[in-house]
């Protein structure tokens, strides 16, 4: 049995996609997920299955769809990897404070040319870093006041994200 963790994307922002966490875990578990765990209302799962990554997120893409009726595309990946992503930001060790620091998990594949975009945009001293499927992220003011938020990035490098903040990834690895 693995541990994994299940990011949501684009779950209750703006009124949109609404899903309460404890409806979500009785259809998951019902679907045949074990030890189902969420973690705040922006969709963030720990559980526990025998399946692959990729066969677990079409599980929840269709429970989420069989109980709510739209799609929710979704990250999955072992919990234990966590740890790792978390060790390897490249921009803990230059802030004081981490509430600046995020880690975004993109589910497509950016093009070169769309890299290049992100590359000569003006990003207001932000600061990233793409790492395999990962953007890590800095945002020296806070994400609010960021031009670099996951609309900017997901329109930039045209592709679907999930963002988490440093305490989120932190609590998952917890959990």
């Amino acid at each position: 049995m693995k541990k994994y963790v299940a990011l949501l994307r684009g779950i209750n922002v703006s009124g949109q996609k609404k899903i309460k966490m404890a409806e979500l875990k009785v259809a998951l578990e019902a679907a045949g997920l074990q030890s189902v765990q969420t973690y705040i209302q922006s969709g963030n799962i720990v559980f526990e299955s025998e399946e692959s990554e990729e066969q677990a997120a079409a599980r929840i893409e269709g429970a989420i769809y069989g109980a709510y009726n739209f799609e929710v595309p979704t990250v999955v990946f072992e919990q234990s990897t966590l740890e790792g992503i978390r060790a390897a930001h490249p921009f803990r060790t230059q802030v004081e404070d981490t509430k600046g620091l995020y880690v975004c998990w993109m589910l497509d594949e950016p093009a070169e040319d769309r890299l290049q975009l992100l590359a000569d945009a003006d990003l207001g001293g932000d600061e990233y870093q793409i790492i395999d499927h990962l953007i890590y992220t800095c945002y020296h003011r806070g994400m609010g006041k960021s031009k670099m938020d996951i609309s900017f990035l997901e329109k930039k490098l045209k592709v679907r994200a999930t963002s988490r903040n440093w305490n989120t990834v932190s609590k998952l690895i917890e959990m």
